[in-house]
Parts: structure tokens; sequence; C-alpha cells
């Protein structure tokens, strides 16, 4: 199950390394939608923020315009790069390079189930 409720699908393995994902603007959640559809895990932070103006805050991604992918890059980077949704992977000398888990497992933690952090004044 994805950090967001979603399920998975079956044809996942959780061989991998934690890898950013930029997706085209306003498009992360579309592309974790598309990410999941083909068996890639996914992670997408979003934060709560009240907005004077509204009475249900607003929930916009923590980090805009990227997101996090579980990849075994031998089998899985050419689908990941092609998914509607997805501009690249973060990379460094024209690599993509992969996290640590612990930074993943960090927010994870601080995001919940829901992979929502609420902000409070």
């Amino acid at each position: 199950m994805n950090r967001d409720g979603s399920k998975v699908n079956d044809m996942q393995t959780m061989a991998g390394d934690w890898f950013v994902v930029r997706s085209k603007p306003r498009r992360e959640e579309y592309a974790q939608r598309q990410l999941i559809r083909r068996g890639v895990e996914t992670f997408l932070p979003r934060i709560a923020e009240r907005s004077r103006s509204r009475v249900e805050p607003a929930v916009n991604p923590l980090f805009p315009g990227y997101l996090f992918a579980r990849v075994d890059l031998e089998t899985q980077y050419t689908s990941v790069i092609w998914t509607p949704g997805v501009h690249s992977m973060v990379a460094f000398g024209g690599a993509p390079v992969p996290l640590e888990p612990q930074v993943v497992e960090f927010l994870q933690e601080r995001c919940g189930a829901q992979g929502l952090i609420v902000a409070t004044p």
C-alpha cells in the first residue's frame, strides 16, 4: 500500500532505491497515479495549511513539482521517465542519484498514514 493509502500494483517489487522524480508543473498527483499503475511505489508528501480566505485548509505538495519513487533502475527506469506527468528524475552528472532511505522514512513518519503534514500557527 502506498503512503497515501492507495494500493500498489501486484507487479511491484520491493527492490530498488528511493529517487526524486520531477513532475510536470502542478501534475504531482497525476504523475503519482500513473507511476502506481506501472507498479512503482511512490510517496507524495503533502501539507495542509490554513488560509484566511478559506474554511478548509489548503492541501498542496510539500515539495511542489517533486515526488519520491522507489525504483529498480535496471528494470523500471525507462518506464518511469516515460510516465505521463513525469518530467524527469533528479540526476547529477546525467545519472539519477538515489536518496538515503532514512530521508524518505523520516518524511513518512512525519506525514503519517495519509501522507499529510498539518501546519499549525
